[in-house]
């Protein structure tokens, strides 16, 4: 459709579009980066474990519970399921820098009843890393959001400029990974506890 003869519904129904696409985009940031905030978080504490009935050791404006992509961590690690259990009741104590009103904590009923109907999960068999489950489902989601939507425009490129595939390869991937951990601010003083794109690689490689 061109827009410049397009009739005003057809001006219309493309800046519908357009629009939709956009929240669509914006739908996946968000999601890559609460995972990356999430990932960076269980790297910190894996290095250097706070307190966790501390508010001030959560990661900063994430609460896992709120999200599919990250709850879905919680129920697998149990690190991060300590996390979302403690966040859930710093909810209903008013904990943890945010308000919740009456609505918000009828919302929250619901995820707290998730979490104590379950057997809390427990490390993989000689996993030596605390929250190692949860760093390969978080690398790989990240990884699969990347392929389906490459929204942080991944790629390897040629020596002339051009793009060496249509799909990010598992290499720009590990890469892109790696370049976000290394300023990210969960991170900043604990150089140890970033991971190489040669280790998030290698967890990309299993996953296949």
């Amino acid at each position: 459709m061109n827009e410049f003869h397009a009739t005003p519904d057809e001006k219309a129904e493309l800046r519908r579009d357009m629009l939709e696409n956009d929240k669509e985009l914006e739908a996946h940031e968000a999601r890559l980066q609460r995972r990356i905030d999430l990932l960076a978080w269980v790297l910190a504490q894996a290095a250097r474990p706070r307190v966790l009935t501390d508010p001030e050791s959560w990661p900063k404006s994430l609460w896992v519970m709120d999200w599919p992509d990250t709850a879905e961590v919680a129920f697998k690690d149990p690190l991060v399921f300590d996390l979302a259990r403690y966040q859930m009741a710093g909810d209903l104590r008013g904990e943890g820098a945010r308000e919740l009103g009456f609505q918000g904590l009828y919302n929250r009923l619901e995820a707290i009843a998730d979490l104590l109907s379950v057997q809390p999960p427990t490390s993989p068999p000689g996993a030596k890393q605390l929250g190692k489950r949860a760093i390969n489902m978080l690398v790989r989601g990240i990884a699969i959001d990347l392929d389906d939507w490459n929204v942080w425009f991944v790629n390897e490129w040629s020596a002339d400029g051009c793009p060496l595939g249509m799909r990010p390869s598992q290499s720009a991937i590990a890469g892109a990974i790696a370049d976000r951990l290394i300023v990210h601010p969960a991170l900043e003083g604990l150089p140890g506890a970033i991971m190489s794109s040669d280790a998030i690689r290698a967890i990309l490689r299993v996953g296949k």
